[in-house]
């Protein structure tokens, strides 16, 4: 019975094996001792065996039991350690650098898959039960520079002696794989030791950077010829003739071919009106025939090589590879071109050109994308050779034509002077005779009993004559100072003589002299400040300008409209301003109309004369900036302008 407990228990746990203990028991009281145990018992030696029975076989049982979950648990933990091998197997397997495990001695004593296929092992599996130095001469280790590796210098050795390449220290090596083939590799390792800091082995990580040590030795390559191509634009002479551009187009056609490895290339402009062509350079061509080729490629287009879709490409800055046998039409000569790799050469949107090569011809030393990238950035470089010589060529008629502008302003600021200086002495004796005539005449009318009348009404109407006269006198005495003025500002010969005086007196002064000359327009005159606004001015200077704003105010508003006029303090400023009701200025010829001899177009004259030269307010600024004051306008169409000047208030003692 017990060993039926024990086996119930190793097999089915602590549970199954108690109640086998229990039904054991169960069984010896009822069938196997039955004629010793009455209902009523007596005898203490069977309830001590049947007691003793029990216990053993719950004993019994849960030590088997703990035995079984024991087992159950050391299986369950193989499991679980094969399963993490496995996965450790696959993840080993799954790294895409080829890993190596070495032991001290520099055997393989593991590697993963993407090694094996580094290196093509299945060429020659007995390769993993060579030394490590039978292995560095069977894969002809060399360093980057493609020198051989000694025994020491293989990699394997220096882990083994102890040498950590991690990181910035990585080495690159170069290696013959076992099927022939040349790579190189990038390599990180580390020696591995045991607690008592004894050397076990190594692992070592072998990158492949073919691929990217040939991407980075094609960039350098590429950017070298781009940056001789540079430097070849940048010492081509500034004053550059026609066949200076022709040997620096040549050249870079020449580093184009050398950098692509093509036979045939050419450099060609298109007419931005017609799109046809005038070939720059072309080489690849023989000599006997470049001529007549280059005199038929300028009598076709854009057109007739290149499809509509193509065209538009070029539009947009993209490189394009043309089927010239499907392209082109019948009057354009193919020269034996079946493709034809071109980027074009844009200034701004416009095509002034392009260059091509024959792509059937080239090495096709870059994939295609890649050429067409560097063959665009070349098409860029060609567009300065025609953008540098036309911007060139306008720069020198630029500076032919300041040259002349500069020439012609000199002679009319002599003109200027000189016409000012002629014109002043017999306008002023026309004034004085006028004046003279005036007074005589006026003599004679005050005598009015001693004139017949018909007389005096014709001695009247000759006295208005000569009233409009001195007026119009004054008006052109008034053009005469402005051109002297700006005669002497452009010789910088414009006399000032500042002197200490109250801003608000020398305006009030020209408001009432202007008042009585105008007497039937409203001119109102503020002083919004209760002090005297000291300022270093030269008060005739000032006169003039306030006289001019005033002038313009009444000339381009209605003679019903008034003029309002204000001195006031403006922090540490005193400010004089003039505002009228006329049509006011746009933003635009708010700046233009400080400059000389500008009049504006859209501004009609209300009322006075219309005479003007356009020159009172460029003389109005010179005259207040040379005495450190400032000037401005406020105006909106339609709304009227504000005409201000201010100065800086004199200090006070």
């Amino acid at each position: 019975m017990i060993l039926v407990v024990v086996l119930v228990s190793l097999n089915w746990g602590a549970a199954p094996g108690m109640l086998a203990a229990l039904l054991g028991t169960v069984l010896l009281l009822c069938f196997i001792i039955p004629p010793y145990f009455l209902p009523t018992i007596n005898q203490i030696e069977d309830i001590l065996e049947i007691s003793l029975y029990t216990l053993a076989s719950l004993a019994i049982s849960l030590l088997a039991s703990q035995t079984q979950r024991a087992r159950t648990e050391a299986e369950s933990a193989q499991k679980r350690a094969d399963a993490r091998a496995r996965e450790l197997e696959a993840t080993f397997n799954a790294i895409t650098d080829g890993v190596v495990l070495y032991d001290a001695e520099g055997q393989m004593v593991q590697i993963n898959a993407a090694y094996r296929e580094l290196i093509a092992l299945d060429k020659d599996p007995s390769h993993l039960q060579l030394t490590p130095a039978q292995r560095g001469a069977i894969l002809a280790l060399r360093d980057e520079q493609g020198q051989p590796l000694d025994s020491e210098q293989q990699p394997v050795q220096r882990m083994l002696n102890g040498d950590r390449f991690w990181g910035a220290k990585a080495m690159d090596i170069q290696m013959r794989t076992l099927d022939g083939r040349e790579i190189q590799l990038n390599l990180a390792g580390t020696p591995m030791y045991n607690q008592e800091q004894e050397l076990t082995g190594g692992v070592l990580i072998f990158r492949d950077v073919t691929e990217r040590r040939r991407l980075e030795q094609r960039t350098h390559d590429a950017l070298a010829a781009l940056l001789t191509m540079t430097d070849v634009l940048v010492h081509t002479p500034v004053q550059s003739r026609d066949d200076t551009r022709q040997q620096t187009a040549l050249r870079l056609v020449e580093l184009t071919c050398s950098l692509l490895g093509c036979q045939t290339a050419s450099i060609i402009t298109v007419d931005h009106d017609t799109l046809t062509f005038q070939p720059i350079v072309m080489i690849g061509i023989p000599a006997e025939i470049e001529q007549q080729v280059q005199a038929q490629i300028a009598r076709t287009n854009l057109r007739d090589y290149f499809r509509p879709e193509d065209i538009q490409k070029l539009y947009r800055g993209e490189s394009i590879l043309s089927d010239l046998s499907q392209s082109r039409t019948e009057k354009a000569p193919g020269y034996g071109l079946r493709s034809l790799l071109g980027a074009p050469m844009l200034v701004g949107e416009r095509l002034v050109g392009f260059i091509s090569l024959d792509y059937d011809t080239t090495e096709h030393r870059y994939p295609l994308e890649e050429e067409r990238s560097l063959i665009t950035a070349i098409g860029k470089l060609a567009a300065v050779i025609i953008e540098r010589e036309r911007l060139t060529r306008e720069r020198t008629e630029a500076q032919a034509a300041e040259l002349a502008a500069r020439e012609a302003n000199v002679l009319k600021d002599e003109f200027i002077g000189i016409a000012g200086h002629e014109l002043r002495t017999p306008l002023t004796t026309i004034k004085v005779s006028v004046q003279l005539a005036k007074r005589q005449l006026e003599r004679v009318l005050q005598r009015d009993d001693a004139v017949p009348p018909d007389l005096l009404k014709i001695l009247t109407s000759v006295a208005s004559f000569l009233g409009r006269t001195e007026r119009q006198v004054g008006v052109q005495g008034r053009l005469v100072n402005d051109l002297l003025d700006v005669s002497r500002i452009e010789a910088g010969r414009l006399e000032l003589h500042p002197e200490l005086h109250d801003l608000a007196t020398i305006v009030h002064e020209v408001v009432e002299d202007q008042q009585f000359l105008t007497p039937e327009r409203t001119i109102t005159f503020t002083k919004l400040s209760h002090e005297e606004l000291l300022v270093t001015v030269d008060a005739d200077r000032v006169r003039q300008v306030v006289s001019n704003y005033l002038s313009n105010a009444l000339k381009y508003s209605e003679a019903s409209r008034p003029v309002i006029v204000v001195v006031e303090q403006v922090g540490s400023r005193a400010r004089m301003s003039v505002s009228d009701q006329g049509p006011g200025l746009s933003n635009t010829e708010q700046l233009r109309i400080w400059d000389r001899f500008y009049r504006s177009p859209d501004v009609e004259v209300k009322s006075g004369s219309g005479v003007g030269l356009g020159l009172g307010l460029h003389i109005s600024r010179t005259i207040i900036e040379r005495q450190g004051g400032s000037v401005g306008v406020q105006s909106q169409p339609g709304a009227g302008s504000t005409f201000w000047f201010t100065f800086p208030l004199a200090e006070q003692e």
